[in-house]
């Protein structure tokens, strides 16, 4: 006879408080477990709970080993092509950068004394105190371009007349520079600049062309050694300009090409960028996407990616292992020092001091043979440097189906965690206790029912819940979804105040970071009385075009003090 509806619901209802009051007796099982050091287990889901395991293993328990590939090379620089060997001349000299910065942006005449102390000179240019450190790097270089000459009161301006062959991308920056410095725009504009971007700024430096095609070259023979497409994942991929130019090298038959980005802003623009190439993956990186790309790339490429990740995430060399094959290569490209052009960009997005950011070959080197990577070959052209670096051969990794297979000779199979995270430490909240939250939030399951979820309620939390979902590339949204957890960014809450602007909403940037929730930013927004009514029935549309950022000095400070909410402090260096 057949059970009644109501009778299955009962059952599965009784099923779930049974597994949820059972965690114990699961946790338990896994502390007498020998290679477990410490692990907890939640039930994860609103109906239909999923047993969860978080656990902190020691030793090599539950560990399978991986070997190279013998069709992988021994020595990858094998597979490399022959790179120019003559000097290669910068798009953008240092003597028309420091044309611009003399007569353009400082307005210094020949003839004229500036002061040892910058102020006076930031005064009459009504340039914020905030850019000392930048202005004083500016008149530093100068001095090496020999526009300045030390003098016992400060510089003496020596003789010499504007240039007329101005380059092109010279054409409005000065306004752009003006603007930022006297605090009318956000310098977080300078990363949608189509010429001034410091992705753009490293995709047009001389030696960028020919490290991307040699790495075309080595995918090309790769993919013939081993009679596949070689799976090729960059970390950091931006706005995808360095990846454009690779996959229109190579064919669907030589590249399964994957790029992460740590940006959800910047991974808008990739996928527009990189749509003509439908094979082409882009995803967020989180832990979701690491382990879905765990042990799978051929190469891995970091183009100017390092230099901004390490600082902020130490362990970044050991993720990019268990993201490799074992032998793999890391094609990296990094510069050694900053170009004359990135004095008029990068300089102002890193407090005016970028340097610090970046190495030299040797420290490269020794960097790599610390995390247990064999840096095969180095070289640098024009300052930019570039290694072939080679993954382990033997890689250790743990192995879930091992764990899932003792707890079965212990418990019945209903309470044997179906998903299995291998933890160094688990989350700790400020009291020493173990986080919960934290770990719920690893796993972000859509609404079984979306008729069931909290959904957005009135116009404008369902507005601005259309936005997000279309600004975090993400499906349900309700009243409970966190703008941060989900996916976004500083630089993807500046877009999304912009749209809600154009749509006739007063929305602020700190509303946004102090109340993350839908429901509570939601609640923040008001539209103008001055205002006509008619910008009520303003449609939300996402712009495709680069936005011009508005001015808003809090985002600058919350990003260089890295208070973000529940994301990384931001460095803009390339």
């Amino acid at each position: 006879m057949a059970q009644s509806s109501s009778s299955v619901v009962a059952t599965s209802r009784s099923k779930s408080e049974d597994i949820a009051s059972r965690l114990g007796e699961i946790e338990s099982a896994l502390s007498q477990l020998a290679g477990v050091k410490q692990a907890t287990v939640l039930a994860i889901g609103e109906k239909e709970k999923t047993l969860a395991a978080y656990v902190v293993p020691q030793g090599e328990a539950f560990c399978i080993t991986d070997h190279r590939n013998p069709a992988l090379p021994q020595a990858w620089h094998t597979l490399a092509g022959t790179l120019p060997c003559c000097a290669i001349s910068p798009e953008i000299s240092a003597e028309q950068v420091a044309d611009f910065l003399q007569h353009r942006l400082l307005k210094l005449k020949p003839g004229h004394t500036a002061g040892a102390d910058p102020l006076p000179l930031m005064n009459s240019l009504a340039i914020q105190p905030r850019w000392q450190a930048v202005v004083e790097r500016w008149l530093a270089f100068l001095v090496t371009q020999r526009r300045l000459k030390p003098a016992a009161e400060g510089y003496q301006v020596c003789a010499g007349e504007e240039r007329e062959d101005e380059h092109p991308h010279f054409s409005g920056h000065d306004l752009t520079l003006s603007q930022i410095l006297r605090g009318a725009r956000n310098e977080l504009s300078l990363l949608n600049d189509a010429q001034w971007s410091p992705e753009s700024l490293a995709f047009n430096h001389p030696a960028s062309a020919p490290y991307i095609q040699e790495l075309a070259t080595i995918c090309q023979q790769l993919a013939q050694r081993l009679q596949r497409p070689i799976r090729l994942l960059e970390v950091g991929t931006r706005t995808g300009r360095a990846a454009e130019s690779l996959l229109a090298q190579l064919n669907a038959g030589q590249i399964e090409y994957v790029g992460l980005e740590q940006s959800q802003e910047m991974l808008l623009s990739a996928r527009q960028r990189l749509a003509p190439w439908p094979g082409a993956r882009l995803s967020l990186w989180n832990a979701d996407t690491l382990a879905a790309h765990a042990h799978s790339a051929d190469i891995i490429w970091l183009n100017n990616a390092l230099h901004r990740l390490l600082p902020e995430d130490p362990g970044l060399l050991a993720t990019l292992q268990q993201l490799a094959v074992p032998g793999a290569l890391l094609y990296v490209m990094e510069f050694r020092q900053l170009t004359p052009s990135a004095l008029l960009s990068t300089l102002l997005l890193t407090n005016g001091q970028p340097e610090a950011l970046l190495h030299n070959s040797a420290d490269w080197a020794a960097l790599f043979s610390a995390a247990a990577f064999n840096c095969q070959h180095g070289d640098e052209v024009a300052g930019l440097q570039r290694f072939l670096v080679q993954c382990p051969d033997r890689q250790v990794r743990r192995d879930p189906r091992q764990l899932q297979a003792a707890l079965a000779g212990r418990l019945p199979g209903w309470m044997v965690p179906q998903r299995i995270v291998f933890l160094d430490a688990l989350p700790l909240t400020a009291n020493g206790k173990i986080d919960y939250q934290a770990l719920k939030r690893r796993h972000t399951p859509e609404a079984e029912n979306p008729a069931e979820a909290d959904l957005p309620q009135g116009d404008i939390e369902k507005q601005v819940a259309a936005l997000w979902q279309q600004l975090l590339s993400t499906g349900n949204v309700t009243r409970e979804t966190d703008f941060f957890q989900q996916g976004g960014d500083s630089l993807l809450a500046t877009r999304l105040t912009g749209q809600l602007h154009q749509a006739g909403y007063e929305a602020q940037l700190s509303d946004l970071f102090n109340h993350p929730r839908l429901a509570d930013f939601a609640a923040t927004l008001r539209k103008p009385t001055s205002r006509s009514n008619n910008h009520s029935s303003t449609p939300l549309k996402i712009a495709t075009s680069p936005l011009r950022l508005p001015t808003c000095s809090r985002l600058t400070w919350w990003a260089s003090a890295g208070l973000c909410p529940g994301r990384r402090r931001l460095t803009f260096l390339c």
